[in-house]
């Protein structure tokens, strides 16, 4: 909850040259330990699964 408005921060468009700047997005990543080992965890394999089958599913 606390990361919620920096995160936010970062998908807005740069305010100089009113573009979206990716590298927002991956400073915010690299900066905090959490968001860096979801992130990885994410694209990883394992984060991505081969189909519905595979996926964890909890109801």
């Amino acid at each position: 909850p606390l990361l919620f408005p920096s995160f936010i921060h970062t998908q807005k468009r740069n305010p100089v040259t009113h573009l979206k700047d990716v590298d927002m997005f991956w400073d915010f990543i690299s900066l905090r330990p959490e968001t860096t080992h979801q992130v990885s965890f994410l694209f990883s394999d394992r984060g991505i699964p081969i189909g519905y089958r595979h996926m964890n599913g909890y109801g």
